[in-house]
This record gives C-alpha cells, sequence and structure tokens, in this order.
C-alpha cells in the first residue's frame, strides 16, 4: 500500500468521530439566543407581585394580556386539546431549520466496472497486439450530490471525467510500403493480370486448373528478364508488379529454391503471388472522457420524516456497440480467394445514452436540532442498454503453419469474435447518513455504503471462422482446401463485486444571510471518498479455437529467419480485470445558495491512487438544486 494511500485512509478514519466529539459545540447552542428561529424575545417576562405587595387580586386584573393568550383563553377545551396535538409535533423542515440549509455533499466516483481483453492476432498479414478496454461504466453511489436530511427538491447534475476510459487498438502509421509480408500466400491465380507476361523459359509445375498459377521454374538466364517484369519490392525481398492504374495491388515473384538440372543448367524456383502494399501498424491507445448528465426529483413523506428520490442519468462515453475491425477483404479477380488488408477501425468511438436509473429511500433514524442520522437503501435498474462487441482479425491455420521458426504470419482464417453482455443486474445499496452543524458556519456530511448486486449478467460469446481457399504443400504433396465457414458458441454468467463506499465531507459558510434578495450563502466544501472492493471479481473467458486445435500467436517479428516460440493465444476475458481495487479521491469545491431555496455548486475532484485504482484523471462537477 502506498504512503498515500495509508494516510488517505487514516484521514477518512479519524473524520468519523468529529460530529460525535461536535456535541460540544451541540451543548453551547442549545439555550435559545436572541434572532434564532422559535426562540422568545429578548425582553424580561412581567413580574407577579409577591403576596405583601397590596391586593393580589388588583394587581393581576391591572397586567398587560398578551393577545394571543387571551384569544386561546375563552376557545373551548376541546379545541384547545386539538391544537396540543397538532402544533407541539414541529415539521422536519421547521424543527432542522440549521441542517436544511447545508450544501449536498459534491461526490466523486465513476466506476468501470466491467471491462475487456483480448489479442489482435493478425491484421491483414501484419502481426497485432494486446487490445484492452471498458465495456461499462457505473456511477451508483448515494452520496452523489446528497444529504442525510429528507427534502423536497429537483436537481441537475453534470459530471465530465477526463480520461475515463481507454481502448487499446492498431493504427496505420508512415506512408504506404511494402511490408515485406504476404498478403494472399498460397492462393494460386485465375490466369495472369492484363499486361502481364512471363519470359517464354517460365515452366508452371501445377498445370492442373484446381491449383491455379502459382509455382514455376525459370533457367538462370532469364533472371534478369524475369527482375525487369518484376522490380524488387520496398524491403527487396522479392519482384512486385502493380496492376495498371493501381500502386497498391499487384504480383509478385518469390523465389524458393534453385538447382543444377541434368543439362548443367541453373534453374530457380518461384511462387507467383496476389499481393497488397499497405501501411504498417502499431498499438496505438484512444482515451475517452465521460459527460455524465443526471436528473433528480427527491420528494418527501411522512411528515417530512423520509424521502424517495429517483435519479435519471444520461452519458456521453464509449459506446456500447463497438466494431473493432483489424481487417478487411480487398476483392481480387486474379485469386482463387480474396486478399486481406489491414484495417485501422479498431479504437471505437462514443455515443449519447441512458444508463441504469436509481431509486432511493432515505428516512431519519435519530435527530437533534443539530444532527440527523438517516438510513435507507437504493436500487439500481439496468435501464442501460446490453453491451455488444464485435471483433474482427485473422489467424494462422495452427494445423499447417507451424515450422521450426515459429508461427508464419498469414492469414488463412478471418474471424469475427462477437460478445453480448446482457445488462440484468439489479444493485441494492444499504446506507447510513449523517448530517450535523455544531456551530452556525460549520457543517459535516457523511455516507456508508454497500452495493449488493442481485442477480448476474449474462455473457454471450461467439466465433465465426472463413476460412480461405488455399494450397497446402507437404511432404505427401500438393492438395487444395475448399473455403468453408466453422462456428463455436459459449456462454456464461458474471457477477459485479460486492463494493464498500465511506464518504466524508465537511463545509464552512463564508457569507450567510438568510434575509438578503438574492445570494443568502457562499460556503466551502472539502470531502474525501473511498470505494473498495469485498471480494474478488467474475471473470468470463472465451478461447479461440479452429478445427480442434488452439489459435496460435502468429510471429511478432516478420523475418522468418529468426526464431520464435510456438505460443497459444490468450482467451477474452471479460470482467473487472483489475480485480481488487481501494480508489480514493479528494473533493473540494464551493456552494451558493439564492433566497434560501435553490443551490448551485462546482467542484473538482482529482484521485488520490495511481494505477488500476485511478478511474479518471480529473473531474468537474457542477449541481443544480430547487427546494420547495
Amino acid at each position: 500500500m502506498s504512503m498515500i494511500s495509508y494516510l488517505s485512509k487514516m484521514i477518512l478514519l479519524l473524520l468519523i468521530p468529529i460530529p460525535v466529539l461536535s456535541q460540544v459545540g451541540f451543548a453551547q447552542n442549545q439555550n435559545p439566543t436572541p434572532g434564532q428561529p422559535g426562540t422568545y424575545p429578548s425582553a424580561a417576562p412581567p413580574v407577579l407581585p409577591g403576596p405583601d405587595d397590596g391586593n393580589l387580586t388588583t394587581e393581576i386584573e391591572n397586567l398587560p394580556v398578551i393577545p394571543e393568550v387571551a384569544a386561546a383563553a375563552v376557545q373551548p377545551n376541546a379545541q384547545a386539546n386539538d391544537n396540543d396535538t397538532a402544533d407541539n409535533q414541529p415539521q422536519a423542515s421547521e424543527e432542522y431549520e440549521q441542517l436544511s440549509s447545508m450544501p449536498f455533499m459534491l461526490g466523486d466516483l465513476l466506476r468501470a466496472n466491467q471491462s475487456f481483453t483480448f489479442p489482435y492476432n493478425l491484421a491483414g498479414d501484419i502481426a497485432g497486439t494486446e487490445a484492452n478496454g471498458t465495456l461499462r461504466s457505473r456511477n451508483p453511489k448515494v452520496a452523489e450530490n446528497n444529504s442525510a436530511l429528507p427534502r423536497n427538491r429537483i436537481s441537475v447534475r453534470y459530471n465530465w471525467f477526463s480520461d475515463a476510459s481507454t481502448i487499446t487498438g492498431l493504427e496505420p502509421f508512415g506512408d504506404p510500403v511494402f511490408p515485406g509480408v504476404i498478403a494472399a500466400a498460397d492462393i494460386g491465380l485465375n490466369g495472369l493480370p492484363p499486361g502481364l507476361t512471363l519470359p517464354s523459359g517460365v515452366q508452371f509445375l501445377s498445370p492442373d486448373p484446381q491449383f491455379g498459377q502459382f509455382q514455376f521454374e525459370i533457367p538462370a538466364s532469364q533472371i534478369d528478364e524475369l527482375n525487369a517484369l518484376f522490380p524488387p519490392g520496398d524491403l527487396g525481398q522479392f519482384g512486385v508488379r502493380f496492376d495498371p492504374g493501381s500502386n497498391s495491388q499487384g504480383t509478385a515473384v518469390i523465389p524458393q529454391y534453385s538447382y543444377i538440372d541434368n543439362n548443367d543448367d541453373l534453374i530457380f524456383g518461384f511462387d507467383l503471388t496476389r499481393v497488397l502494399r499497405n501501411q504498417e501498424i502499431r498499438e496505438a491507445k484512444r482515451d475517452y472522457n465521460v459527460n455524465l448528465i443526471n436528473f433528480g426529483f427527491e420528494s418527501t413523506f411522512w411528515e417530512n420524516r423520509a424521502s424517495i428520490e429517483m435519479r435519471m442519468p444520461f452519458a456521453r462515453s464509449v459506446n456500447s456497440d463497438l466494431d473493432l475491425t483489424a481487417s478487411q477483404v480487398v476483392e481480387d479477380d486474379y485469386t482463387r480467394a480474396d486478399l486481406v488488408s489491414p484495417f485501422g477501425v479498431t479504437l471505437g468511438n462514443g455515443n449519447f445514452a441512458m444508463k441504469d436509473m436509481q431509486l432511493i429511500f432515505k428516512s431519519i433514524a435519530y435527530s437533534t436540532d443539530r444532527m440527523v442520522f438517516s438510513a435507507g437503501f437504493g436500487l439500481q435498474i439496468p435501464t442501460a442498454s446490453d453491451s455488444n462487441l464485435s471483433i474482427v482479425d485473422g489467424f494462422p491455420d495452427p494445423t499447417i503453419r507451424v515450422f521450426q521458426n515459429g508461427v508464419a504470419p498469414l492469414a488463412d482464417v478471418l474471424r469475427s469474435r462477437d460478445i453480448r453482455v446482457k445488462n440484468e443486474t439489479i444493485g441494492l445499496s444499504p446506507y447510513l447518513s449523517m448530517a450535523a452543524a455544531p456551530t452556525d458556519r460549520t457543517f459535516f456530511n457523511g455516507f456508508f455504503q454497500l452495493d449488493f448486486p442481485l442477480g448476474q449478467d449474462t455473457v454471450e460469446f461467439q466465433q465465426t471462422n472463413f476460412a480461405r481457399f488455399l494450397i497446402i504443400n507437404n511432404d505427401s504433396g500438393s492438395f487444395t482446401r475448399d473455403p468453408f465457414v466453422s462456428q463455436s458458441q459459449s456462454e456464461g454468467k458474471i457477477r459485479d463485486q460486492i463494493l464498500m463506499n465511506l464518504d466524508i465531507g465537511g463545509g464552512y459558510w463564508f457569507y450567510r444571510n438568510p434575509a438578503a434578495r438574492r445570494v443568502t450563502g457562499l460556503a466551502g466544501l472539502l470531502e474525501l471518498h473511498w470505494t473498495s472492493t469485498l471480494q474478488d471479481a467474475d471473470i468470463f473467458e472465451a478461447n479461440s479455437t479452429f478445427l480442434g486445435e488452439p489459435v496460435l500467436l502468429a510471429n511478432r517479428d516478420p523475418n522468418p529467419s529468426v526464431p520464435q516460440p510456438v505460443i497459444e493465444e490468450d482467451p477474452i476475458r471479460i470482467g473487472n480485470t483489475a480485480n481488487r481495487m481501494d480508489i480514493i479521491n479528494a473533493t473540494f469545491g464551493t456552494t451558493i445558495e439564492f433566497s434560501n431555496r435553490s443551490t448551485f455548486s462546482l467542484g473538482v475532484a482529482v484521485p488520490l491512487q495511481g494505477g488500476f485504482n485511478r478511474t479518471f484523471e480529473t473531474e468537474i462537477t457542477a449541481q443544480y438544486n430547487k427546494i420547495f
């Protein structure tokens, strides 16, 4: 645990007894003082004469009579009893007048409770990278823009979280080049492209139409003529001839072997294949800000000692429907199968959508004129959309592409991995809260909350493999494999973690004048917030297979002469992949009160932790409350 984390938690725990210790301040404010609501006038009450001061009856008759007392004296006893019953039970707004003007707690949290990790195996025939991102963010804290005192109000809350989500993917870079890997290997040609004539000494070794034209031999005496037709590629590994009018699609000759024939002539063997010129790719990241707007309505009942609040949030954040495409098919009229090209649409996009609705029940459990304790619970209702993720990339056929130096980076199979996470979990959040005003200028807010998931989210995974046409050469000879499609599915459940939330804040009225026409108060606020996971996370995993074999990670180094290990591809993982978290944030801000009936608050929250415990970089919040 870092020193900042340790000190922050100690500060939170030390702040808990502040309201109890502040009872000293309460005791000093129990005696009525001039100007406080509900107190007697400062003038001394009339003094009755003693028994030796003359005619007692006459003196009493001559005493001044207060009109309200005289009116009450002539009322029937039954009416007086009714007034005693009704008027001797003060309404909550009068009983807690010092508390009812307290600012609401600002809050802090944006919790990313579901994320994903998966590998991009190949983009075209170029090695990919490990990817990750966020599927769903939730903001279920009861303490956000809240206090322990039930109130009749409407509210609007806006939160801006910087760098709250990150998606890792691929991006093209640099000028288009031919990177030296084959975009369409072992697929044969359906004839030569227009304008391409090979030297007269070329002999194709695959006259069978099912193989197409892809292997040929040529005498060494005609190599210069062949090189003139196929200038060396960008990396000088083999010759490339681009189609007329195109600088990206063409035909390549790839040297394979040489030997001396029976006539003592030097013979060279080549493969003939179709290729693409592409931009190279590299790992890239895109950070997303989250813009959250929350509309709230709170209504009291039970003589203002309880309330129910509804919150309806909307957010612009990472899209819940993501299409991440690392490879795309490029049609080619001269191949037995289409070509595959890198396609850098892997960094996602954002959208504006409704999130999970929240209902909050609150009831006063204990109170004095300057302190109130409440208890209640929140319900998070799954009104947000399901999360859908589609990932398209390629991988080498694990049954034919494993060689001595590793796994050849050839996209023999295109695949689509489709994931759906159904939003089915209801959240139950029991909590205790406290509000205190030890003096006319100081105040404190506190919340302790537990989040329990009711139910689980269903995860559905489907992988669709599109195997391309191949010409396969092995010790048994050459044979073809026609294109085919295969699918596999799996399903599982993931449950959100149980969370503990501790939120404590205090403030000071720099200016307070309830009699002012417009601005009746200005207060500063400082808060600390701690959210901790109380159990390990559920993680859904799905492995990729092809023809009964696990998919292998293609060589990351394009140089085939560099030996590389044969590694199984990592599975897709869905859930809180960070597992145990302790999120500690500090919030500070100010509240302006208008005409004793509405407040506007502006605050900034900063994380005090790093790594996975840092769920955003900076938060700015603005809150408006209209109290009725």
